[in-house]
């Protein structure tokens, strides 16, 4: 659903190719207004290509992705960026469904943070989505979105609740869509970076997550969305590099 060309953006598609035949792989660039533009490429057996969406669409564009191949092929969309002086990169691997709900526990547009909703429609038909910002202090703030047929729409989450929010993001579309979270941030006044992370379709009970450090230079945290209408309990588990557990 991300992706742009706007200045001090450099966005790729990156395709890895691990099986024995060739494959044919068509790329349509959803743009944000509602055009389309079309692109193709063959990747050879047990390799890997690389498109520069920057020249395939030109610049200061916001642009989603589709990708469709008649082989099996692994997508991923690296994006580089000096963003008002926040400079980094992520990467995102794509999305292979789509859905009506989308849910991301992460967001905040605290003093020196910059946080997007990103949704892409790559339907024919319009789309509806209905954005419920989820704060701090258990209060909501309600944010209709259209998303036109064949587009990709973007929601600036600081305009919608103000800042100093620390905010967590509930989408349901009455169409099916692919939504993703950017955030870019000078933590601590510091520290620039960015990431950006695709929502879940559905909470769950139980979270895994294999990183994690707190040695120097480093901070880390957990942000927990409970979208429902009771209390959840939640334990903990720190698994620790001796093999020591702490709940």
């Amino acid at each position: 659903a991300e992706g742009t060309t706007r200045a001090g953006f450099d966005e790729y598609l990156t395709l890895q190719n691990p099986s024995d035949e060739a494959a044919h792989v068509d790329i349509t660039y959803v743009l944000g207004g509602g055009t389309t533009v079309p692109g193709a490429l063959d990747i050879a057996p047990r390799s890997r290509a690389t498109m520069n969406v920057n020249s395939a669409v030109g610049p200061e564009r916001d642009v989603s992705l589709v990708v469709e191949s008649d082989t099996a092929v692994v997508a991923e969309r690296p994006m580089y960026f000096d963003y008002r002086g926040m400079t980094g990169g992520h990467c995102e691997v794509g999305s292979t469904s789509l859905a009506q709900s989308w849910y991301f526990a992460e967001g905040c547009t605290r003093s020196g943070f910059d946080t997007y909703i990103c949704l892409q429609n790559p339907y024919t038909v319009d789309a509806v989505a209905n954005l419920t910002f989820i704060l701090e202090d258990g209060s909501t703030v309600p944010q209709p979105v259209l998303v036109p047929a064949t587009s990709r729409q973007t929601l600036r989450v600081n305009d919608a609740v103000g800042p100093g929010r620390d905010v967590s993001t509930v989408v349901e579309s009455d169409s099916l869509l692919l939504v993703e979270r950017p955030m870019y941030f000078l933590y601590g006044g510091t520290w620039p970076g960015g990431h950006v992370a695709a929502g879940v379709r559905a909470p769950k009970n139980v979270w895994f997550f294999a990183e994690g450090t707190t040695r120097t230079g480093f901070q880390e945290w957990l942000s927990l969305q409970n979208p429902g209408e009771v209390d959840a309990n939640v334990t903990l588990s720190l698994l620790l590099d001796g093999g020591e557990v702490r709940d």
